[in-house]
C-alpha cells in the first residue's frame, strides 16, 4: 500500500498518463505547488483533493486513505 498523499498523487498521475506540468496548468497551481504536495511538504486543501479525483479519476477516498480501489 502507498502510504503517503503524495505518494498517491504521483501514482494517480503516472498512472493518468500526464505530465506534471499539465497536472499543475489544469489544477490552477505552480509546478513547485505540486512538488511539494507529492513529497510530502504541505498538506492539500479539501478542494484540491477533490480537484484531483476529478481530474485523476480515482476516489476521494483512495487520494486520503489509500484503502478503496481505484477505477
Amino acid at each position: 500500500m502507498i502510504e503517503t498523499f503524495g505518494e498517491r498523487l504521483a501514482k494517480a498521475i503516472t498512472s493518468s498518463r500526464q505530465h506534471r506540468n499539465n497536472v499543475a496548468m489544469r489544477m490552477g497551481m505552480t509546478r513547485s505547488r505540486l512538488s511539494d504536495l507529492i513529497k510530502g511538504l504541505t498538506d492539500p486543501t479539501n478542494d484540491e483533493i477533490e480537484r484531483f479525483s476529478d481530474l485523476l479519476q480515482v476516489p476521494v477516498t483512495w487520494m486520503l486513505t489509500g484503502k478503496h480501489r481505484r477505477n
